[in-house]
């Protein structure tokens, strides 16, 4: 049996990068964060890349990236984008459940971007990969999507869905509607993702929620909500979260057969 959720963003990928557009300030707001950490020169992993819109960000900057995702369609159209603006990146289609068969401390940052990681059926196998993956130092930025947001909640109270309202609050996973298309996915909220998953291997260095002011806010909320979704209420209020994480002290692993081929070394 087929995995659905690569199933599902197959199917999305030709219309993937309109369909997100209305979320483009959001974005910016990862390149920004990016940029902080990342030189020309390092090497950097995107899981869950989707069509490549950071992968591509990263790489015109001089990153050496390497991008995997599980759905054939949207490495096929990182490939294409690639291809047609003559920019180097290694684009492998990959599950992050691959990451054991890249090169043990390789890589000075991992970047998900728009619920990448949400889709992970395993997120502490993930974090103790990705921890063996990077060197000393290395830091993960990771876009999650959140339980329902505020502005859900808000509205649902409105329309007097009183008890959808209650349900929202307490949900914590479910089938969640991408672009039309209902996957699984993990909802937790982004202290609960870093005690359960990655405390043991990273250090929390940033952590805010996005997407909390509504949508007529959307033009200034790019500049607004990196800053005050760093502080309760609003970081637990968005639709999304960003956990910013350095690896710390890792025991090795001794090396795995079949490594997987990784185009950007």
């Amino acid at each position: 049996m087929g995995n659905p959720i690569a199933t599902g963003y197959d199917a999305l990928a030709p219309r993937y990068d309109a369909l997100i557009q209305t979320d483009h300030w959001m974005r910016l707001v990862l390149w920004r964060h990016y940029t902080r950490l990342f030189r020309a020169g390092d090497r950097v992993l995107d899981v869950g890349c989707g069509t490549g819109l950071d992968a591509l960000y990263l790489a015109e900057r001089g990153v050496r990236v390497t991008a995997i995702d599980a759905s054939a369609g949207m490495i096929s159209e990182l490939r294409r984008k690639a291809a047609a603006r003559g920019i180097a990146v290694g684009a492998l289609h990959a599950p992050a459940s691959e990451l054991p068969r890249l090169t043990e401390r390789s890589f000075h940052g991992i970047v998900s971007g728009f619920a990448g990681l949400n889709a992970v059926p395993d997120l502490a196998r993930f974090a103790a990969d990705a921890a063996r993956v990077l060197r000393p130092g290395g830091r993960i930025v990771a876009h999650m999507l959140a339980p329902p947001g505020i502005c859900e909640w808000l509205g649902a109270l409105i329309r007097g869905r009183w008890r959808a309202a209650l349900e929202m609050r307490a949900r914590r996973g479910g089938s969640i509607d991408v672009c039309g298309q209902a996957l699984d996915h993990v909802l937790l909220k982004a202290h609960e993702v870093y005690r359960v998953f990655f405390r043991k291997y990273f250090k929390l260095r940033g952590c805010y929620g996005l997407g909390f002011l509504p949508p007529p806010a959307a033009p200034a909320a790019g500049w607004i909500e990196p800053s005050l979704g760093r502080f309760p209420p609003f970081r637990d209020w968005g639709r999304f979260f960003v956990l910013d994480l350095e690896v710390g002290q890792v025991q090795t692993c001794p090396a795995r057969p079949h490594a997987l081929c990784d185009p950007a070394s």
